[in-house]
């Protein structure tokens, strides 16, 4: 959660660390993917920032102004990523439909590909939310889809995988329901 403006601009850097340059004007005039992702992320941050830090009447109003400009990105672009749930170095590489849980809580250093769904409740038998809790250099494929509880850190989720079970640090996952791989060293 960001909570000084100092948190805001290391969350800024770290998350643009992974981008080489920022949006040219030709970006902006053709509307290109990169402009709208790094849009979106930096409207996310500056978002987080002003819900945890809104207090008085004038921050309220810029607080609305922000929560505005990120639900129209997030509609937008389809990357229903919400506040506080992404540690800093979230790295987008092309927009696409992404859904998160506001339940989720995901470490620092996140590769997120389009088609990645977090869910934090499995059906309307299960009305109750749970906690989704995943850790540090997470890696997500296209279409993945996460189910479990907890995700240790360093870890790959393959294209399509269905993560059912929780899953330890330094393992890759793959297949429908997700399987551990091991790992092979050259």
């Amino acid at each position: 959660m960001i909570q000084s403006k100092e948190e805001l601009l290391f969350y800024l850097k770290e998350d643009r660390k992974y981008y080489s340059v920022k949006p040219s004007f030709n970006d902006w005039l053709l509307k290109s993917d990169f402009y709208y992702i790094w849009n979106f992320m930096t409207e996310l941050r500056w978002y987080e920032y002003r819900e945890n830090t809104s207090k008085g009447l004038f921050r309220k109003i810029v607080m609305k102004y922000h929560k505005y400009k990120f639900f129209r990105l997030m509609h937008k672009t389809q990357l229903y990523i919400y506040p506080n749930v992404f540690g800093p170095g979230l790295y987008i590489p092309h927009k696409g439909y992404i859904l998160t849980s506001t339940e989720a809580t995901v470490g620092k250093d996140c590769v997120i590909r389009p088609g990645t769904l977090i869910a934090s409740n499995l059906g309307q038998q299960n009305q109750k939310l749970r906690k989704v809790v995943i850790g540090d250099n997470v890696e997500f494929s296209e279409g993945c889809k996460i189910l479990c509880k907890n995700i240790g850190s360093n870890v790959s989720v393959g294209p399509n995988a269905v993560v059912s079970r929780n899953v330890p640090d330094n393992s890759i996952v793959m297949g429908n329901p997700g399987e551990i791989v091991p790992k092979f060293v050259i």
